[in-house]
């Protein structure tokens, strides 16, 4: 071993011989005393101090171990060559949808879609379609939570990191984002990230490379969330003046969509600042044509959300009309009281599951048109949201549009069971039940024709004293109403002793 080496620094490096056998001579005994203090450390004495556990918050920590930042900057993440939007139809109606990898491809615009519907998520799903990356999702969560600049407002409608191994995706990372808008206002905004393992998995620094791309695509989520809902600028609008006072991008070479290319969308220029600033790896692939940005930009982005208050406290929400149970017809009006202890961002009327419409200011009211719903019963569901949360509150009307119920209903008489009933000793329970294709709004008792009880349900149910009832022969009638008008009636002979 020691010829060899001797050999090698001769022939490889040029070194005399006799200088040749000091070098080696100095190698391995720096290699014995190396070896030594791997074995042979000296104790320590101190006091052993466990882990500091943080609660998750946007952080300033040290940035990764320098090896990984000096690969990734050797060999950076491949970037999108453009973005992309298009109109998506949801139940609400149709939302913009935007996405920073190309285009937006069917399923993925089905998946901006289907996510339309979800209210304030508690967690962000995880969904690893290659199989090989379990435990990443927990990995990239943490990373997100305490490093990434973030606030619970636009966190609880990032639905999903998804991981895919895509050789044919020109992207390391992307971004599909979506929001709904009523007139100027921009009231709902949602979306996830999709992290391509393909050109990272044979790494050793595969982590690191998900988490700077995560970095960035979470920079289009807090931006974008942020412009569209706290600040109601649409896609292709610009920031505001004041974000350009701070970062001074060139209008004219610039642009906010990717007409001009992904180099100079200013929404991408935002997502590499949020990345250079939170990422922990010091990179930003647009410093060679931008520079990097000045602390004040940093001030700008952490000012998007703190108009936005921490908030875990849900709205109250209630129907006032129609009431549980109503029968309503023609255009039905639905009102809404809800309250927060910060604000009420808007009330979603659903009917039997799906979105009918949606108000964001009180008094919160839809005028529902009953005649395109079938007669019968229906779930009236009204959802009420705050920045980071909803509540629910549910009534169940039945549908009744004139001229349509032509059905009688039906009526029982549950008790006395027997026809005719010899009624000998004690008193005696009389009970009935209606039932109809409808609803039941009305049942009745008599006895010998007088009305004796009446009840506006479906259900009626008496005790008939004994001691005051005279012997003799007595019929017993329950009569049953429906909303239009129908009855049916019903009799049993009591034969009291």
């Amino acid at each position: 071993m020691f010829q060899k080496l001797k050999n090698f620094i001769v022939v490889k490096l040029g070194i005399k011989p006799f200088l040749a056998t000091s070098l080696v001579f100095v190698v391995f005994l720096s290699g014995v005393f190396l070896v030594g203090a791997k074995y042979f450390a000296p104790e320590n004495k101190g006091t052993k101090i466990a882990p500091k556990e943080e609660t998750p918050t946007a952080t300033d920590e040290a940035p990764p171990v320098a090896s990984a930042s000096e690969e990734i900057k050797k060999n950076p993440p491949k970037l999108s060559s453009s973005g992309t939007s298009k109109k998506v139809s949801t139940s609400q109606g149709e939302a913009t949808a935007v996405s920073t990898g190309g285009a937006i491809s069917g399923s993925d615009a089905d998946k901006l879609s289907g996510y339309s519907d979800d209210g304030p998520a508690t967690t962000i799903s995880y969904n690893d379609t290659t199989g090989r990356y379990p435990t990443l999702g927990t990995t990239l969560i943490n990373y997100l939570y305490s490093n990434l600049l973030s606030s619970s407002s636009e966190r609880a409608y990032m639905y999903q990191i998804e991981i895919i191994d895509c050789s044919t995706c020109n992207y390391g990372g992307l971004y599909s984002g979506s929001y709904l808008q009523n007139g100027s206002d921009i009231y709902k905004a949602w979306g996830w990230i999709k992290l391509n393992s393909y050109y990272y998995k044979d790494s050793p620094y595969f982590e690191d490379y998900m988490k700077l791309i995560l970095s960035h695509e979470y920079g289009h989520h807090y931006s974008l969330y942020h412009r569209w809902v706290d600040l109601d600028i649409p896609y292709g609008d610009r920031w505001p003046a004041t974000y350009y006072s701070t970062r001074p991008l060139s209008l004219a070479s610039t642009a906010t969509d990717y007409s001009k290319g992904w180099g100079n969308c200013d929404v991408e220029v935002m997502a590499e600042d949020y990345s250079y600033f939170y990422s922990g790896y010091s990179q930003h692939a647009m410093s060679g044509t931008y520079g990097y940005p000045s602390s004040g930009v940093r001030t700008w982005l952490a000012s998007l959300s703190q108009s936005v208050a921490e908030d875990t406290v849900a709205p109250t929400v209630s129907i006032s009309a129609p009431t549980n149970g109503a029968t309503v017809s023609g255009l039905a009006d639905i009102t809404v009281s809800a309250s927060d202890n910060i604000a009420v961002t808007r009330v979603d009327f659903i009917i039997d599951g799906s979105v009918a419409s949606n108000d964001s200011e009180a008094p919160y009211q839809y005028s529902w048109n009953t005649t395109s719903a079938s007669n019968g019963s229906h779930t009236i569901l009204a959802r009420a949201y705050d920045a980071a949360q909803s509540s629910d509150a549910s009534i169940s009307v039945n549908v009744l549009n004139e001229g349509s119920d032509t059905e009688a209903p039906d009526v029982v008489i549950n008790q006395p069971a027997t026809n005719p009933y010899d009624w000998s000793s004690g008193d005696l329970t009389v009970e009935a039940t209606g039932t109809d294709n409808i609803a039941v709004v009305k049942i009745e008792f008599y006895i010998n024709g007088s009305l004796a009880a009446e009840e506006s349900l479906n259900h009626i149910i008496r005790l008939w004293r004994y001691a005051t009832t005279p012997n003799g022969s007595y019929t017993l009638s329950a009569k049953v109403y429906d909303a239009v008008g129908n009855t049916k009636e019903v009799s049993v002979t009591v034969n009291k002793s």
